[in-house]
């Protein structure tokens, strides 16, 4: 069985439209038993300082058994734990920029076809009406 080692963290921030500062997670990894061991970059969280702190202590808990290593081996959960708190300590500027939604069967699709009833109702549920509607419409949206 493989382990996942990690190689460096970033933290993200930016201010959302009502005031708060929501932080983005950025992990670079690799899986140890797939060669070449080449390493990269995924988000493991968005959301708040709660959230990204339940999410930085909840992949700290699979230091312990192993199967989150640094590239040395073992990493102890509060090592992993203290270099995410070094990163939250001076986050990056996160800049707006704009993003296309549309829904789609393929692999490019920023929702797919299969999740499209759930990500419906979570717009709607926060007042997004206008997107689910055309992203029901098979148009795309510019946010």
């Amino acid at each position: 069985m493989g382990a996942t080692v990690t190689t460096d963290r970033r933290v993200g921030a930016f201010i959302s439209p009502c005031g708060k500062t929501i932080y983005v997670l950025a992990e670079s990894s690799y899986e140890k038993n797939c060669t070449p061991h080449t390493p990269s970059w995924s988000c493991i969280g968005i959301g708040e300082i709660s959230a990204v702190l339940r999410r930085i202590f909840a992949c700290g808990s699979s230091c312990e058994g192993g199967m989150l290593q640094n590239r040395n081996g073992h990493i102890s959960p509060e090592g992993y734990i203290r270099s995410w708190l070094e990163e939250l300590k001076a986050p990056l500027e996160m800049r707006d920029f704009q993003l296309d939604l549309k829904a789609g069967a393929g692999f490019y699709a920023t929702v797919q076809n299969e999740n499209m009833k759930s990500v419906s109702e979570a717009l709607i549920s926060i007042g997004r009406v206008d997107i689910s509607t055309s992203l029901l419409a098979g148009e795309t949206f510019t946010i």
